[in-house]
């Protein structure tokens, strides 16, 4: 799977750890329309999110340097 935008990055996060949009949501504690929003819209997650992905996945910040 490719990874060139946030929603490719944050989408691969989500696949890798079997996880749907609804269990991805609630692991960071948003709505699980905001991962679709994510996803599909090329809304782009507020830092804090960013940092809560990576932290819960285990992702260094490096990995979404071009939008944190």
């Amino acid at each position: 799977m490719p990874e060139d935008t946030i929603a490719e990055k944050i989408e691969k996060i989500r696949l890798q750890n079997n996880m749907d949009r609804n269990q991805f949501a609630r692991a960071i504690g948003v709505h699980q329309s905001t991962v679709q929003a994510w996803e599909v819209d090329g809304v782009i997650p507020k830092p804090e999110n960013i940092k809560s992905i990576a932290e819960l996945f285990s992702k260094s910040l490096a990995y979404f340097d071009e939008y944190y």
